[in-house]
């Protein structure tokens, strides 16, 4: 049994990793501003970006999962300021905090850095990345990086593709819009597999290494769409808008170091959608 922190424990990623680290035995404490409904678990109210507040909740912890940060790409954009002060100095408060108590770190990050590195969403978490791997060479920090590729799953909220994909199939219009042409690609991981991965970096994964979390499935956003359809049944058109700038549109994706940990995804994107389905019809 370990004791284990999981920063932004409340969150769509936190709420699923804390469920299975639970099943497993571990003493799980949930660091958030928004309080955590799960049994088993103990609750500290923690604003990341308060130093004091993050060192109290990570001593004693042989275990620190980073996930909170700005969930939402989008309110980037709209306010870059507090996404920057969130994503990097947030996290730079983690990461001081488990270098201060020597606590194992497993730090949250996204593959927006390789397939949008120009939106502030992506900046501010790439700069958290280099933050990060500053500490490990310089200061003895014992942390890894995740980059995750998209996450979904049955119990995502609105905001993100897939849910409101699912969504605009089923609300009452005559057809579906894609916010731009449709031919940016993306990686799409179940969020089983991804709460697998992160815990198979915390276990075995090596300071200062990025492990990308995907599955090494490239597919446009427009046969996504195609594919929730089909998944629904709709026959409601699909209908596209101007191309958006900020996407690299061919990209590499580096799963070798993942791999080399033993991790192979469980589902395919279309097994994903299925269960997610199951509950929308």
């Amino acid at each position: 049994m370990k004791k284990i922190l999981i920063t932004g424990g409340s969150g769509f990623i936190g709420t699923e990793l804390t469920k299975t680290l639970l099943e497993k035995g571990h003493e799980v404490a949930i660091a958030d501003i928004k309080e955590s409904s799960i049994e088993g678990t103990s609750y500290i109210f923690c604003d990341i970006l308060d130093s004091y507040q993050v060192e109290d909740a990570v001593q004693g912890k042989d275990l620190v999962y980073h996930l909170a940060a700005n969930p939402n790409p989008s309110l980037a954009d709209k306010n870059p300021r507090w996404d920057l002060s969130v994503n990097v100095n947030g996290t730079l408060n983690v990461a001081q905090a488990c270098r201060k108590y020597k606590t194992r770190m497993v730090f949250s990050s996204s593959a927006a850095v390789i397939y949008s590195p120009l939106s502030c969403y992506a900046i501010s978490k790439n700069t958290a990345e280099k933050y990060i791997l500053h500490k490990v060479s310089k200061k003895g920090l014992n942390a890894s990086i995740v980059r995750f590729w998209n996450i979904y799953g049955p119990t995502q909220k609105l905001g993100f593709v897939i849910p409101d994909f699912f969504e605009k199939f089923l609300e009452y219009s005559e057809k579906m819009v894609i916010k731009g042409d449709g031919s940016d690609l993306r990686d799409y991981v179940y969020i089983d597999d991804a709460i697998e991965a992160l815990q198979l970096v915390a276990e075995k994964g090596q300071p200062g290494i990025i492990y990308e979390i995907g599955t090494g499935r490239q597919i446009s956003t427009y046969e996504l769409a195609l594919l929730i359809q089909k998944i629904l049944g709709a026959n409601k058109p699909i209908e596209t808008s101007k191309p958006r700038k900020e996407d690299v549109k061919k990209f590499y994706q580096d799963l070798e170091p993942i791999s080399k940990l033993g991790w192979i995804p469980k589902y395919s994107l279309e097994d994903g959608l299925k269960k997610i389905g199951v509950g929308k019809w």
